[in-house]
């Protein structure tokens, strides 16, 4: 059997190594589950770290879930609450996020990086096949992994989106310049101490900065790793997040490239895209990406549900009957 983990963190506890998943403190409650079993993990990679839950059975090889820009993994808890008893669901910080290590300093962040971080855990876990789940830049850095690596997928469900919409040449003349310059300035500010604040301010901040596309009750899911006491004023808070991701790397690729990539995937594939998200996708690029899928995916279907481009966070119900209808079909257990 491949090994699950090595490392576990303990709150405020240090950490120490264990060869499996530890469960921590109470069993989380669900309205359509009884108790739940969570665990707060922390897997090694070269210069750091990646933390993340484990819902579900630690003995049976889970789903990866890959959350979205600047976002961390608790974005997840509501689904992951109604799934697990179907299949254990490992949700992670990618680096720079939540509670996961920053990358070194003079490193540069793109959206790329996501397609290394699969690779990664793959190897470090010695799955044969993955089994994703992603949104927004997790569902891209998910797709585009399984155009890379065809055969490393078992299924991948993407939520909202499946690719960027295409840039337009004067567009990105603009601004590369001025992003390439405030990139440089983050890259200075890297080890300096964050900027500070209370609790709700920080929160509303973080809420706005999102569109409001997290309703306000269901911000402590995105708090709880986005957000840490200050280590100056014991009164105050912070963000967690590498200050270098509001500089992420978004230069097109060829879309000749992009379409014969996405020819290549042949797992099933389920996308649900919310109808009333801030990301329309309905460009020529992304249409044309949809119709790739369908012509060349026999088992690609997508669905469109009511809700914001943080559906899973507020509307997981509408989510989960899709989903757990899609493992029904693919035999998914």
């Amino acid at each position: 059997m491949a090994k699950i983990l090595t490392k576990v963190i303990l709150p405020n506890k240090g950490q120490y190594t264990k060869p499996l998943f530890l469960f921590l403190g109470k069993s989380l409650r669900n309205g359509l589950h009884s108790d739940v079993a969570v665990k707060e993990i922390k897997i090694p990679i070269p210069g750091g770290y990646i933390a993340g839950k484990l819902w579900g059975n630690d003995q049976q090889q889970p789903i990866l879930a890959l959350h979205g820009w600047q976002d961390n993994c608790g974005v997840w808890d509501p689904l992951a609450a109604m799934l697990c008893d179907k299949k254990p669901l490992l949700a992670i910080d990618l680096p720079g996020h939540g509670l996961s290590s920053w990358q070194p300093p003079g490193a540069y962040q793109d959206t790329w990086d996501v397609v290394q971080y699969i690779i990664e855990l793959k190897n470090y876990f010695k799955w044969d096949k993955l089994s994703m789940l992603g949104h927004s830049l997790g569902s891209v850095g998910g797709l585009r992994y399984a155009g890379l690596y065809p055969k490393n997928v078992e299924f991948f469900i993407a939520v909202e989106n499946l690719v960027y919409e295409d840039l337009d040449t004067d567009f990105v003349l603009k601004y590369l310049p001025k992003e390439l310059e405030k990139y440089q300035m983050c890259q200075h500010l890297h080890n300096k101490d964050p900027p500070e604040g209370t609790m709700e301010d920080l929160t509303y901040k973080l809420y706005t900065a999102m569109n409001k596309s997290v309703d306000k009750q269901n911000m402590h899911y995105l708090t709880q790793r986005a957000i840490r006491p200050s280590n100056r004023d014991p009164t105050k808070f912070c963000y967690t997040r590498d200050i270098r991701l509001k500089c992420m790397s978004m230069k097109p690729s060829k879309k000749e490239f992009l379409e014969r990539l996405f020819s290549r995937v042949s797992c099933p594939l389920l996308y649900i895209k919310a109808a009333n998200s801030s990301y329309k996708l309905s460009d020529e690029h992304c249409l044309r990406v949809r119709e790739i899928l369908e012509k060349n995916n026999p088992n690609y279907e997508s669905h469109t549900v009511e809700g914001s481009h943080h559906v899973h966070v507020n509307n997981p119900e509408r989510l989960a009957p899709i989903i757990i209808d899609f493992f029904r079909k693919h035999k998914i257990h």
